[in-house]
């Protein structure tokens, strides 16, 4: 079982667990699939707008799709 599929499971049991989001979204960026990625920091934000690392990695994730106003923002 793969570390995302893990994840998932997780999730349903608990589907606003910032730090499963969280993980979710570091999953698809490392693996290249950044729109994924900015859904689940956002779901993570949405569950927990202190999550600093979210908002850090998600602006990495925009700035190498040259989304640089989105990073920045």
């Amino acid at each position: 079982m793969s570390r995302l599929e893990k994840l998932s499971k997780l999730l349903n049991a608990d589907p606003n667990d910032a730090f499963v989001l969280y993980g979710i979204a570091q999953e698809h960026a490392k693996a290249g699939d950044h729109k994924e990625a900015c859904e689940f920091y956002d779901r993570c934000l949405a569950s927990d707008p202190t999550y600093l690392y979210a908002y850090y990695h998600k602006a990495v994730v925009q700035r190498d799709e040259n989304e640089t106003a989105a990073a920045e923002k």
